[in-house]
């Protein structure tokens, strides 16, 4: 993992600092505007070309729209996520509808 990405919202920092502490990774939690729920997935999406293999730590209603529009494109539904849910995505590169869920997992 080459960073952590968190909404500046009280739960996402707190989860992120779990984390962070929980996988020793050293760098700093970068607090970022664009993971707040309202957010539209494809402004995520554009700060995200430039980067790979991070973790986002974010809320609903964007990660269910964001998990979607990474492995299906457009229009299609909300991908069902719990609270404290851990989604995996993989793709070589960030192509919007191309991505694949390795994993979703909810506590």
């Amino acid at each position: 993992m080459t960073a952590i990405y968190a909404s500046p919202y009280l739960r996402a920092q707190q989860t992120a600092q779990l984390v962070r502490e929980a996988l020793g990774f050293e760098p700093e939690i970068r607090t970022v505007e664009w993971l707040t729920p309202g957010t539209d997935p494809d402004k995520v999406a554009e700060q995200l070309v430039a980067v790979s293999n991070v973790l986002l730590v974010s809320h609903n209603p964007l990660v269910g729209n964001l998990l979607s529009y990474l492995q299906h494109g457009a229009g299609y539904p909300p991908e069902k996520v719990g609270t404290a849910g851990l989604a995996e995505l993989e793709s070589p590169e960030l192509l919007i509808g191309s991505m694949t869920l390795n994993s979703l997992k909810h506590p």
